[in-house]
């Protein structure tokens, strides 16, 4: 079995992301991050004026939509309708065939 690697912390060097970032007005310093605080506010805003939209939509499809019971009925409204249409047909048609073969 190896030994692992000791590090001395007070003489490693960091990797370039996880080094601290300088103080000051430079790139990562208090400007820059007013700037990206005010850049993250403003997409923020962006985001719930979206939202606001998204939800007034869902509930403009919530009113309107088609439920179940709704839909069930509308399929038993039809299958009757068909029925009622095939039953139609027997007694203009069929009947009288049936009547007359019958008949002789």
């Amino acid at each position: 079995m190896t030994k692992p690697e000791v590090i001395d912390i007070a003489t490693a060097r960091l990797p370039a992301h996880n080094r601290p970032r300088k103080r000051g007005g430079g790139p990562g310093g208090p400007d820059d991050m007013e700037r990206r605080v005010e850049r993250l506010e403003s997409i923020t805003d962006d985001l719930r004026m979206g939202m606001v939209r998204v939800e007034s939509r869902l509930d403009n499809i919530e009113k309107n939509m088609l439920t179940r019971a709704q839909a069930a009925i509308a399929a038993l409204v039809a299958v009757l309708a068909v029925l009622g249409g095939g039953w139609w047909i027997v007694q203009q048609y069929l009947s009288p065939i049936l009547q007359g073969v019958g008949g002789q």
